[in-house]
Protein backbone atom coordinates (compact mmCIF):
# COMPACT_ATOMS: atom_id res chain seq x y z
CA UNK A 1 0.00 0.00 0.00
CA UNK A 2 2.93 2.34 0.70
CA UNK A 3 4.25 1.70 -2.83
CA UNK A 4 0.83 2.76 -4.18
CA UNK A 5 0.81 6.05 -2.25
CA UNK A 6 -0.71 5.23 1.15
CA UNK A 7 2.41 6.33 3.02
CA UNK A 8 0.69 6.09 6.42
CA UNK A 9 0.13 2.33 6.06
CA UNK A 10 0.62 0.18 9.16
CA UNK A 11 0.65 -3.57 9.73
CA UNK A 12 -2.20 -4.74 11.95
CA UNK A 13 -1.24 -6.16 15.34
CA UNK A 14 -1.49 -9.94 15.52
CA UNK A 15 -4.60 -10.09 17.79
CA UNK A 16 -6.58 -7.92 15.34
CA UNK A 17 -5.53 -9.71 12.14
CA UNK A 18 -9.03 -11.15 11.74
CA UNK A 19 -10.11 -7.63 10.72
CA UNK A 20 -7.40 -6.91 8.13
CA UNK A 21 -3.64 -7.21 7.59
CA UNK A 22 -2.80 -3.60 6.71
CA UNK A 23 -4.49 -0.28 7.31
CA UNK A 24 -4.09 3.42 6.57
CA UNK A 25 -6.30 6.47 6.99
CA UNK A 26 -8.19 5.66 3.78
CA UNK A 27 -7.65 1.93 3.12
CA UNK A 28 -7.88 -1.54 4.64
CA UNK A 29 -5.71 -4.22 3.06
CA UNK A 30 -5.71 -8.00 3.13
CA UNK A 31 -2.80 -10.17 1.99
CA UNK A 32 -4.01 -13.59 0.94
CA UNK A 33 -1.06 -16.01 0.97
CA UNK A 34 -3.02 -19.24 0.63
CA UNK A 35 -2.41 -21.32 -2.45
CA UNK A 36 -4.97 -21.45 -5.19
CA UNK A 37 -7.23 -18.83 -6.68
CA UNK A 38 -8.97 -16.06 -4.78
CA UNK A 39 -12.57 -16.98 -4.06
CA UNK A 40 -15.56 -14.69 -3.84
CA UNK A 41 -15.99 -15.22 -0.06
CA UNK A 42 -12.87 -13.23 0.78
CA UNK A 43 -13.97 -10.42 -1.55
CA UNK A 44 -17.34 -10.30 0.22
CA UNK A 45 -15.71 -10.29 3.67
CA UNK A 46 -13.30 -7.48 2.73
CA UNK A 47 -16.13 -5.43 1.21
CA UNK A 48 -18.31 -5.89 4.28
CA UNK A 49 -15.51 -4.93 6.68
CA UNK A 50 -14.54 -1.87 4.70
CA UNK A 51 -18.18 -0.77 4.34
CA UNK A 52 -18.65 -0.82 8.11
CA UNK A 53 -15.30 0.88 8.66
CA UNK A 54 -15.64 3.49 5.91
CA UNK A 55 -12.26 2.84 4.29
CA UNK A 56 -11.66 1.33 0.84
CA UNK A 57 -10.66 -2.33 0.51
CA UNK A 58 -7.60 -3.74 -1.23
CA UNK A 59 -6.84 -7.45 -1.62
CA UNK A 60 -3.30 -8.59 -2.44
CA UNK A 61 -2.99 -12.12 -3.85
CA UNK A 62 0.00 -14.12 -5.12
CA UNK A 63 -2.00 -16.26 -7.53
CA UNK A 64 -5.07 -16.27 -9.67
CA UNK A 65 -8.54 -14.90 -9.12
CA UNK A 66 -11.72 -16.75 -10.01
CA UNK A 67 -13.82 -14.81 -12.54
CA UNK A 68 -16.72 -14.63 -10.06
CA UNK A 69 -14.42 -13.06 -7.47
CA UNK A 70 -13.21 -10.45 -9.97
CA UNK A 71 -16.76 -9.56 -11.01
CA UNK A 72 -17.84 -9.31 -7.37
CA UNK A 73 -14.80 -7.15 -6.51
CA UNK A 74 -15.69 -4.76 -9.33
CA UNK A 75 -19.31 -4.60 -8.16
CA UNK A 76 -18.36 -4.01 -4.50
CA UNK A 77 -15.47 -1.60 -5.09
CA UNK A 78 -12.64 -3.86 -3.91
CA UNK A 79 -9.25 -3.41 -5.59
CA UNK A 80 -7.49 -6.67 -6.48
CA UNK A 81 -3.72 -6.73 -6.91
CA UNK A 82 -1.44 -9.69 -7.71
CA UNK A 83 2.01 -9.59 -6.13
CA UNK A 84 5.23 -11.53 -6.51
CA UNK A 85 7.12 -11.56 -3.24
CA UNK A 86 10.29 -12.71 -5.00
CA UNK A 87 10.83 -9.46 -6.92
CA UNK A 88 8.14 -7.09 -5.61
CA UNK A 89 6.15 -7.04 -8.86
CA UNK A 90 2.59 -5.78 -8.49
CA UNK A 91 -0.18 -6.06 -11.08
CA UNK A 92 -3.77 -4.85 -11.01
CA UNK A 93 -6.21 -7.71 -11.50
CA UNK A 94 -9.48 -5.79 -11.78
CA UNK A 95 -10.49 -2.25 -12.73
CA UNK A 96 -9.71 -0.71 -9.32
CA UNK A 97 -6.51 -2.73 -8.97
CA UNK A 98 -5.25 -1.56 -12.37
CA UNK A 99 -6.15 2.04 -11.50
CA UNK A 100 -4.31 1.79 -8.17
CA UNK A 101 -1.28 0.35 -9.96
CA UNK A 102 -1.34 2.97 -12.71
CA UNK A 103 -2.18 6.21 -10.88
CA UNK A 104 -1.83 5.27 -7.20
CA UNK A 105 -4.32 5.29 -4.38
CA UNK A 106 -6.57 8.36 -4.20
CA UNK A 107 -6.14 10.27 -0.98
CA UNK A 108 -3.30 7.96 -0.03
Amino acid sequence: MVHLGATDTRVMDVPARHICDLYSNHFLGWVENNGGNLEVELVNRAAASSAVDGRSALLFVPGGVYPEARVQADALGVALLRFRARDGALEGVNVLGRRARTVGLPGG
